[in-house]
């Protein structure tokens, strides 16, 4: 009887990361493996040793994040106002303030500070609520929908039902279609595997990317973006090291200009 060795683990985990799988469903199926080999042993099915705990794991590349270039994301807007206002709202807020989809359905009238002109994100990832700034662009759509009861939500669907409440009243924040549908009629993930395919998610990438390009500092970014510690900035090294070079360009030219 042939039994399957850890070569055969390695090479099929080197097939699912050709193939654009996510590391948690790649552990997801080695773990089962495991368990299962396990769990034959036990019962005395086969009596070799579990390859599981000899294979050469193969190690995923960091988490490819894909971002809208400003050109993309006007593309996308520009549709989503012709064709589904409600959607058009909801990604405009997403990509001018960086917030999660989630954080952004659950958002209710009262957590809208025009005065201040900042949004109050309440229902947050962390838990922790967070403040972003508005842009004037923000600001005006806000406006132009009208504000409504302080616990009423801010953004709802063409229906008029919440984003986060389904027909049959389940909770949910799933990815808008028509989000999805503009972004496959402009074509903008042709010839893009799994993890590089831009999601209403990659709008958030998106808003960090600009800040950082922009020569933001990373402090303030951590906190416009909400994330628990810096280590969120590994995925943007490439963008980090952009503005370092720009910082010292400036710095160069600001030197020879004095000299």
């Amino acid at each position: 009887m042939n039994l399957v060795t850890a070569r055969d683990l390695k090479a099929l985990q080197a097939t699912m990361m050709d193939v654009g799988k996510f590391s948690a469903t790649m552990h997801h199926t080695l773990s089962l493996f495991r368990s299962t080999w396990n769990w034959a042993r036990k019962r005395q099915l086969i009596s070799s040793d579990n390859p599981f705990l000899i294979m050469d794991r193969l190690k995923a590349e960091g988490k490819r994040e894909r971002y809208f270039e400003p050109e993309e994301l006007q593309l996308v807007l520009n549709w989503l106002k012709e064709k589904d206002a409600s959607t058009f709202q909801l990604t405009l807020c997403a990509a001018h303030t960086g917030a999660r989809l989630g954080e952004i359905a659950h958002l209710t009238w009262d957590r809208v500070d025009f005065r201040a002109q900042q949004i109050n994100f309440v229902h947050t990832k962390s838990g922790k609520p967070r403040s972003v700034p508005m842009t004037k662009e923000l600001i005006v759509m806000l406006k132009e929908i009208g504000k409504g009861l302080p616990s009423e939500p801010v953004f709802k669907q063409r229906t008029g039902t919440p984003w986060f409440t389904d027909r049959t009243g389940y909770r949910k924040t799933e990815s808008p279609y028509f989000f999805r549908h503009a972004v496959e009629k402009l074509g903008l993930n042709e010839g893009h595997v799994r993890q590089t395919r831009l999601t209403f998610h990659c709008l958030r990438h998106t808003a960090a990317t600009i800040l950082l390009t922009s020569g933001v500092d990373p402090r303030t970014v951590q906190e416009i973006m909400g994330w628990s510690t810096l280590r969120m900035l590994e995925r943007y090294v490439h963008v980090m090291s952009e503005t370092k070079r720009q910082a010292v360009n400036a710095l160069e030219g600001a030197l020879s200009l004095a000299s």
